[in-house]
């Protein structure tokens, strides 16, 4: 992700024709190993074909030939060719075109996309990071596209002598210079500036980016106020719950210290990260051999504590997998909950997956 960065942010800076840095030179040819170790790397990871993993070599080289194998010859062969021309030439011409050339590599910023719905589609997040990292991408997403902007603008400034970086940046500072022409860029979606066109290309490029912002504005706060509204639908469901629960709560003439207690209790629920099954609903849609398959791989580590499950797993695992499946079911204990108490009738085990049980025992003679 820090080289995805790093490519949203210096290919287009070099449309400012920024002074050479040792420091920006190590970090090209950094970028360029990275890359095609990466790319090394994807021809060797696994891949998901109807939902199961494959490790097939074949399976996997045919998927990345659809994919991004062809993108990532032509970039890393062109960064190379970039590192490795530019540092013997100093031909304007050839530094133009390979300048002009790095923009391919900004699709790279697809991967960032991809990354991210497949780690959240593997993870087991909260709904509420989920919604809370989309509504920084897409304030991130903006930033770039603005920074892209911005020094587009400042590039097309700095093409004629009678552009508006010479008419307002006078003293050909870099850093004033980008960060008013950013200034521009944001005012194109929102507000007010004092910079002008100067000229006819620059006014035609004012047009159409304020044509489009139009449609991209429009687009960025509908998706805004769409995450923002789910966001509040689900603290407005658990309100809205509670508020019902005080009203019966006063309609029966509850005690306050029983209602202290019962709210302590659903307080401590709603921070307890772990969902149980039955409140995913999308796993009811999976087919029998898909859930067998979870069931075995979340519940066979539990079942390895007792050596006679130990056992029969070794000597009938496919029978182990339909303990897993069918037998077995989940439950919730929170602190202070009693599990059971002596003398009552045998009908279940207990796997503890997380957290610990107090046993107590009581004497004839003793207090428990």
């Amino acid at each position: 992700m820090v080289f995805l960065l790093h490519d949203a942010f210096i290919v287009p800076f070099q449309l400012l024709d920024p002074p050479g840095l040792l420091l920006y030179d190590v970090g090209k040819v950094c970028n360029a190993c990275f890359w095609s170790a990466d790319a090394f790397v994807s021809a060797c990871t696994g891949v998901y074909i109807n939902g199961q993993l494959s490790m097939n070599r074949r399976h996997i080289m045919k998927t990345y030939c659809r994919t991004w194998l062809l993108f990532d010859i032509v970039v890393i062969t062109l960064d190379w060719l970039s590192i490795i021309f530019l540092s013997r030439s100093t031909s304007s011409f050839w530094m133009r075109l390979f300048r002009g050339v790095r923009f391919v590599r900004l699709a790279r910023l697809v991967k960032f996309e991809t990354m991210f719905h497949k780690y959240f589609e593997m993870g087991n997040a909260p709904s509420e990071l989920v919604l809370l990292v989309q509504v920084f991408l897409y304030v991130g997403g903006m930033i770039l596209f603005t920074h892209l902007l911005a020094c587009v603008w400042y590039a097309i400034g700095l093409s004629s002598d009678k552009g508006w970086v010479h008419e307002y940046v006078p003293d050909a500072d870099l850093w004033y210079g980008y960060f008013t022409s950013f200034h521009w860029a944001l005012s194109c979606f929102h507000g007010t500036m004092e910079v002008a066109p100067q000229t006819t290309g620059e006014r035609c490029f004012a047009v159409v980016i304020v044509s489009c912002a139009l449609v991209f504005v429009s687009w960025l706060q509908s998706s805004m106020t769409n995450l923002m509204m789910q966001l509040k639908h689900i603290k407005r469901d658990f309100v809205e719950k509670s508020s019902r629960l005080r009203t019966n709560f006063s309609e029966r003439g509850v005690t306050a210290a029983l209602a202290t207690s019962v709210n302590k209790c659903i307080a401590d629920q709603r921070r307890h990260t772990l969902k149980l099954e039955i409140d995913v609903a999308l796993l009811k849609v999976l087919p029998e051999s898909l859930l067998m398959d979870l069931h075995a791989e979340v519940r066979v580590p539990l079942l390895m504590n007792c050596c006679y499950l130990s056992r029969l797993r070794d000597l009938h695992p496919r029978r182990i997998r339909a303990i897993c499946h069918e037998p077995m079911n989940e439950t919730l204990v929170h602190s202070g909950d009693v599990v059971f108490v002596e003398g009552d009738a045998c009908r279940q085990m207990y796997f503890i997956d997380k957290g610990k049980l107090q046993y107590q025992v009581q004497d004839e003679n003793e207090e428990p």
